[in-house]
């Protein structure tokens, strides 16, 4: 067993956090998790660097490459991102796993609105912009995602309250259809959400095109 083995047997869960984009963004981040590690602890979740993620998703990605290929530097024009993927090693028994993802986003979605309310003038957060909250179900090797594209300021409010939306699709959507792929993508723009999840064996990019 290697030591990344190690440290995650006996854990139920853990999560990673992501982000991307100028210092500002960063720095609202880093504030609105701050003490996150005591709320999961409290649901057995424990915190993952890179490599320990990698064991749980067996080497594959959890998100996108930060890069399109075939690309060069000048044409890039990335949204700020901000980000967080939760592991969960427990079954996927209905009524179980969806109380397990309530729990978990109680605890995450007023931090992801702490983002937006820390913000001290308006150029500390750039639109558009991109959220996104990530539940990868170990067992069954398959990651559910909602990914939100805001174009305003009041677009975060409706976004987040869409999350939970998108968790009950894809969990309901998976129990019913089992395994089709690896990624079960939900997009959330304009205050609107997908009625049926994005299959793939690759993760969606974050922004559509």
């Amino acid at each position: 067993m290697t030591t990344n083995q190690e440290e995650l047997s006996g854990t139920r869960s853990g999560y990673a956090l992501v982000t991307r984009g100028r210092y500002a963004l960063m720095g609202l981040y880093v504030e609105s998790m701050e003490g996150i590690e005591h709320d999961m602890a409290a649901l057995g979740l424990v915190g993952l660097n890179s490599s320990q993620s990698a064991v749980l998703t067996e080497n594959q990605p959890v998100f996108p490459d930060s890069a399109p290929k075939e690309v060069t530097a000048l044409e890039i024009k990335r949204e700020d991102l901000v980000a967080i993927a939760i592991f969960l090693q427990d079954p996927l028994i209905k009524g179980v796993i969806e109380a397990l993802v309530v729990k978990i986003m109680e605890k995450i979605l007023p931090r992801f609105e702490g983002i937006f309310s820390r913000a001290k003038k308006e150029s500390d957060i750039q639109y558009p912009m991109t959220i996104s909250q990530a539940f990868f179900f170990t067992a069954m090797q398959v990651q559910i995602t909602a990914i939100a594209t805001l174009t305003k300021p009041s677009d975060h409010e409706v976004a987040l309250k869409l999350f939970p939306i998108a968790f009950d699709r894809g969990i309901a959507w998976l129990l019913q259809n089992g395994r089709k792929g690896r990624y079960l993508t939900y997009r959330i723009i304009s205050g609107n959400i997908d009625p049926f999840p994005q299959v793939s064996d690759v993760p969606a990019p974050f922004y559509s095109s």
